[in-house]
């Protein structure tokens, strides 16, 4: 069977909205934007199928109006150094980035990081980083400590 066809959700994240972006000395700085994103495609996943939409499923990732923002890309938010995580100002307007497919619903976070990796590790190049923060060294999801 073959389906065509375009479901395109958009989340703006502001300070007033979902709490990932703040502002130091007039700078937007975004924080936990692997974490959201994670969660964000878990939920939307989820609901797609709910609704009778079943996989397989793309993801495309794009940041727009983002220059002179900075990316803080840290596995504990209570890091005193938090300054020290901060990436340099973003020097482009927008950012896109690799797709990702889904043939099934993942399980567990773990599961839906593994597919996003290259997309997450597209998101540290952007901030200055070899590698996305949430993956240890022998590339094991590292969940977010609250």
């Amino acid at each position: 069977m073959r389906r065509l066809g375009n479901i395109v959700p958009m989340f703006n994240s502001t300070v007033t909205d979902t709490g990932i972006t703040a502002t130091s000395s007039g700078t937007p700085i975004i924080f936990q934007l692997d974490d959201k994103l994670i969660g964000e495609t878990e939920r939307f996943l989820i609901n797609l199928s709910g609704i009778g939409i079943e996989p397989p499923y793309a993801l495309l990732v794009g940041l727009v109006r983002i220059s002179g923002a900075r990316l803080h890309l840290v596995r504990d938010p209570h890091d005193p150094g938090w300054y020290d995580n901060l990436s340099g100002p973003l020097d482009r307007d927008q950012y896109h980035f690799d797709e990702a497919i889904f043939e099934t619903i993942p399980d567990t976070p773990a599961e839906y990081v593994h597919i996003m990796r290259p997309i997450l590790d597209q998101l540290a190049n952007t901030a200055g980083q070899a590698t996305s923060p949430i993956f240890d060294a022998e590339g094991r999801y590292i969940p977010v400590r609250r």
